[in-house]
C-alpha cells in the first residue's frame, strides 16, 4: 500500500516533470525558431556578395525594329565569372514616354563557357511597339 508520504513525493515528482516538459516544449517551440532566424542569417551572411553583373557584362545592346515589325533588343554580353556558367539570363523592361513600364521579356543561355560571348535578343512582346520610347536591361539570374 503506498503512504500518504508517498503519494506527496509521487505528486511532487508529476509535478516536476510537467514543469520541465512545459520548459523543454516551449524552448523547442520559441528557441528554434530564434535558432532558425540566426541560421538564416548566418547563411545569408556567409553566401559570397558575388552578383550576376560579375559573372556578366553586357558589351553592347542596341533597339531595333525586325523585318517582320517586331521591337526587339539585339546585343552581346560575355561572361566574366571566371568559370563557365549553367545558366544565365537578362531581363529588359520596355517604358513608355511617359516613364511607365509597357512591358517586360528576357532571353536566357544555357552552358555558357568561361570568358564565352553571347550574342542576345530579347523580343518586346506586347503589341503596341510603337509606345516603347526607351529599355532598360538588368541581369537576371547567373549560375
Amino acid at each position: 500500500m503506498v503512504t500518504s508520504v508517498e503519494k506527496k513525493k509521487l505528486k511532487t515528482w508529476q509535478i516536476v516533470l510537467i514543469v520541465l516538459g512545459g520548459i523543454i516544449l516551449l524552448s523547442a517551440i520559441f528557441g528554434s525558431s530564434s535558432e532558425d532566424e540566426s541560421d538564416k542569417d548566418s547563411l545569408i551572411n556567409s553566401i559570397p556578395e558575388s552578383s550576376a553583373k560579375e559573372k556578366l557584362t553586357i558589351l553592347s545592346d542596341e533597339l531595333d525594329y525586325t523585318d517582320y515589325g517586331s521591337l526587339i533588343i539585339t546585343g552581346t554580353a560575355k561572361n566574366t565569372a571566371g568559370k563557365d556558367l549553367s545558366y544565365c539570363s537578362l531581363d529588359a523592361k520596355f517604358y513608355d514616354s511617359d516613364g511607365a513600364v509597357i512591358g517586360t521579356s528576357l532571353d536566357n543561355i544555357n552552358n555558357l563557357d568561361k570568358d564565352e560571348t553571347w550574342k542576345f535578343q530579347i523580343m518586346y512582346i506586347g503589341t503596341d511597339s510603337y509606345n516603347v520610347d526607351t529599355y532598360k536591361i538588368e541581369l537576371g539570374s547567373c549560375w
